[in-house]
């Protein structure tokens, strides 16, 4: 157990150090992204570098949210932005009830953010770990965790975003759901569903798990069975994300105010080629719809898909469809960012890696310089996702 906590303490360790000496350095010496980009919500009170860093862009919205609920409408009054009442819904309650929660042991809600999401990655980190060992085995394992790590747009796991809480619950389900624990992962995905709006995707590998073709030397359950286990993991983030539409009903009069606080800021969604379509009519390095960085990163992963058909679980390759297609049925916005999610990408490339040194030094020898430059544009508020 030690030997394997080290496998995951090292790289966490190694990467988040090199994030935050990036981030630091960044604000010392990059001029502040803010004295062009006006208008955002701005909301928390300022700490220490090495926690400040971390709080750019959406965390704002969580922040706030963590210590005034939702609704705080007069946070955002005057701002050049239009936002409206009930935008703060789109950021999912599981997070900033954790800050929460964590803030009344006497931390700041910053502090209690980035502890929040570490911790949450930590988590993720194991989870994806012991998936890939029992079914690939050490090394494939091993390099699954560190191409997470060094993922481009990575750091978001350790921001004070949600991306690292969803990807430890979502984890954590199908963990439990091929562990044969239903309920638990029932529990956990309804905890998925709470964390981000495209969490309740989680329950694409739940129903593969429970209701796939078990292996050959495995007996066959009753359909009655298979369905009874089937619904004591669907429900729960059923129940869960209806329970949070009902709440945005009572406090501001739609059952579904993140959706259309989606379709104003990404547009409405059609096919997955939308997004493609909308990149090339205006395309630049970097921008909300028309960025070459999510262009490069959503074709590549579009590409992969066959191959993670080929090559993982079907529960796996269908959740990664699902989650790289979505957000392509309107806008490139934000791409590279929900991209680091997808758990079975590195699964994918720490497979293609496995019999190959150089491919994994290339991998990694690509990712991580692309993830200190981002990380050193979002520390000084250059928006990067």
């Amino acid at each position: 157990m030690k030997i394997e906590m080290n496998r995951i303490i090292v790289p966490f360790a190694v990467t988040r150090l090199a994030l935050l000496v990036v981030g630091w350095l960044a604000v010392h010496v990059l001029a502040s992204g803010l004295t062009l980009q006006k208008g955002n919500l701005v909301y928390h009170r300022p700490g220490p570098a090495a926690l400040e860093i971390w709080a750019r862009w959406d965390a704002e919205w969580y922040l706030l949210i963590a210590e005034r609920g939702y609704g705080a409408d007069d946070a955002f009054v005057g701002l050049p932005v239009a936002y409206q009442r009930g935008d703060d819904t789109g950021f999912f309650p599981l997070y900033p009830g954790l800050i929460r929660a964590l803030s009344a042991t006497g931390l700041t809600p910053l502090a209690a953010g980035v502890l929040v999401s570490n911790l949450a990655l930590l988590l993720a980190l194991w989870l994806l770990r012991d998936l890939a060992r029992r079914q690939f085995g050490d090394d494939v394992a091993d390099r699954a965790v560190w191409i997470l790590l060094a993922f481009p747009t990575s750091f978001f796991f350790s921001a004070v975003y949600a991306e690292s809480v969803m990807l430890a619950s979502l984890l954590g389900a199908v963990w439990m759901a091929r562990a044969g624990k239903p309920l638990a992962a029932g529990g956990l995905g309804a905890l998925c569903a709470l964390s981000r709006p495209t969490g309740i995707l989680v329950l694409l590998p739940l129903c593969v798990e429970l209701m796939g073709t078990p292996r050959p030397d495995e007996p066959r359950e009753p359909l009655g069975r298979r369905l009874r286990r089937l619904a004591a993991a669907v429900l729960p983030p059923c129940v869960a994300l209806l329970a949070y539409m009902l709440y945005c009903r009572d406090r501001f009069g739609s059952l579904a105010p993140f959706l259309l606080r989606q379709e104003r800021w990404r547009g409405s969604t059609t096919g997955p080629w939308r997004a493609f379509v909308r990149y090339f009519e205006a395309p630049q390095i970097h921008g909300a719809h028309h960025s070459t960085i999510d262009f490069v990163c959503a074709l590549l992963l579009v590409l992969s898909i066959p191959w993670l058909f080929r090559k993982l679980r079907a529960s796996d390759a269908v959740y990664a469809t699902a989650a790289i297609l979505l957000p392509l049925g309107s806008t490139l916005w934000s791409f590279s960012r929900f991209a680091a999610a997808v758990y079975p990408v590195p699964l994918l490339l720490a497979l293609w890696t496995r019999t190959s040194e150089r491919r994994f030094a290339a991998v990694l020898g690509i990712m991580l310089p692309l993830s200190g430059l981002l990380m050193a544009l979002y520390a000084a508020w250059w928006w990067v996702g």
